[in-house]
């Protein structure tokens, strides 16, 4: 059979298979040891990420030994290993500590620039060493987090960090973040923003009074998410609002309206409601009515999406 039929029938077999996951990720391990094509390798990955083997620890393990070794020419954009890894994640062990930290500290740089291509696989590999050692975790995802190569159009590695300090309850060194004079990612920081809804009281509100004025949608989505989340965010419900009136783009006025609908705070509803009275631009009003329909059980929801309909006929 000739090499791009053995691709197309390994493909068709994973997606066969895609109904039981167990059997389909035992089918992508088969494929890890006979040199697969890149696309069959890439699905098999995608697969074993995807539904935890662990009897695919060792070949993971020699799989990416390879692409980190002989044949780290054939993935110069660390593509392969970042799959390898995410895959490792639920089946790794303490004694795969060396190889996550190797793969943490992988920096790979390709033409023209030259450009850093190695944050997805830095990013894997902090989720994996949060499964093997949380403690070690959280001192290198604040390492991460101040990434010298942080991608300005992922965030990554530094928006993983985030993810993981914050289910770690690390919540002062988010706050160190937030507070720094410059941010390569605005994601990065809305995701920091978004893990200090149980910071004190006092801290919200430097929070608030820092980024109110944040030109970055991203930024302001983030900022909004945590007034929403916070204990005592009502204190600070006229600065949502006051975003939304601002709103640059109507991306972000829609989906602040939607996000105001979501959080089920009635005094955030009835806010909503009474911006449709001075409001003139039609598709902001479609908007409104749009959200506040799913407000079922508020009176003034109700009366606005009523008088939204009669203005825009």
């Amino acid at each position: 059979m000739a090499a791009d039929d053995r691709a197309r029938a390994a493909l068709a077999e994973l997606r066969r298979l895609a109904g039981d996951p167990d059997a389909q990720a035992r089918s992508a391990l088969g494929l890890l040891g006979g040199r697969p094509d890149r696309l069959v390798l890439d699905a098999a990955l995608a697969c074993l990420g995807r539904h935890a083997l662990p009897e695919a620890r060792p070949a993971l393990l020699d799989l990416y030994a390879a692409y980190d070794g002989p044949l780290a020419k054939r993935d110069l954009g660390c593509h392969v290993r970042a799959a390898i890894m995410a895959a490792l994640r639920h089946v790794a062990r303490g004694a795969d500590l060396p190889v996550v930290e190797r793969a943490l500290a992988t920096y790979a740089f390709i033409p023209p620039g030259p450009m850093e291509v190695g944050q997805a696989l830095r990013a894997a590999a902090l989720l994996a060493l949060a499964e093997i050692d949380m403690g070690l975790a959280g001192y290198r995802a604040v390492e991460r987090l101040f990434d010298p190569h942080v991608s300005g159009m992922s965030g990554e590695p530094a928006l993983t960090a985030v993810r993981v300090l914050a289910a770690d309850g690390q919540s002062v060194a988010l706050y160190q973040y937030a507070l720094a004079g410059a941010h390569p990612a605005p994601e990065v920081l809305a995701e920091c923003l978004k893990g200090l809804a149980d910071a004190p009281a006092p801290v919200l509100a430097s929070l608030v009074e820092r980024h109110r004025a944040a030109a970055d949608e991203a930024v302001q989505v983030g900022l909004v998410d945590l007034i929403l989340a916070h204990p005592g965010g009502a204190a600070f419900h006229p600065v949502v609002f006051d975003l939304m009136r601002g709103a640059r783009s109507h991306d972000l006025y829609h989906y602040l309206a939607f996000a105001l609908v979501a959080s089920r705070q009635r005094a955030l509803v009835d806010g909503l409601a009474a911006l449709a009275g001075p409001e003139r631009d039609g598709r902001r009003l479609a908007s409104l009515a749009e959200a506040l329909a799913l407000a079922v059980d508020a009176p003034a929801a109700r009366e606005a999406v009523r008088a939204i309909e009669r203005r825009l006929g």
